[in-house]
């Protein structure tokens, strides 16, 4: 593996977290309101989760042909979106998102890491990006039903 692509992808995304949680405490964006959970516990949410984070994966993902650009815009609005509200989700929620956060970040972590790819690295080993892909797919559901049906109750 190759570690300046973890490097790459790790420190961008951290760095714009960190900006995120900064652009929060100086905007004081602390109106975070909880959600009924009677909006959860419905597989249209399912639907929903997996669609919308199929689709940032999708994008991470086609870094690999439009020359990283779709993978580096996604790491830095989604680095910054997690951070922005980061604090006020730990205010309502405690660490609850974590229960569907870790699934979900790791599968886009994926997808980040094959949109930073090269098409030839990947004719080479088509076999394991195959894998990391589909992978990164089953982790989206996954995190989506989490996300629906087990978020909630601990939230």
């Amino acid at each position: 593996m190759n570690v300046k692509k973890h490097y790459t992808i790790l420190s961008l995304y951290i760095f714009f977290l960190l900006l995120g949680i900064m652009y929060n405490h100086f905007t004081d964006i602390n109106d975070y309101v909880r959600v009924s959970n009677e909006c959860f516990f419905n597989f249209n949410k399912v639907i929903h989760y997996v669609k919308n984070n199929g689709f940032v994966y999708l994008l991470l993902c086609l870094g690999l042909i439009t020359y990283r650009v779709t993978t580096v815009i996604n790491i830095i609005v989604n680095g910054f979106m997690l951070g922005m509200y980061f604090i006020p989700m730990i205010q309502i929620g405690g660490f609850a998102f974590l229960l569907h956060g870790i699934p979900e970040l790791t599968a886009l972590y994926i997808g980040a890491y094959i949109g930073f790819s090269s098409i030839q690295g990947i004719l080479d080993d088509k076999k394991k990006y195959l894998v990391m892909f589909l992978m990164g797919n089953l982790l989206i559901v996954i995190a989506a039903l989490i996300e629906t049906y087990l978020t909630p109750l601990v939230f």
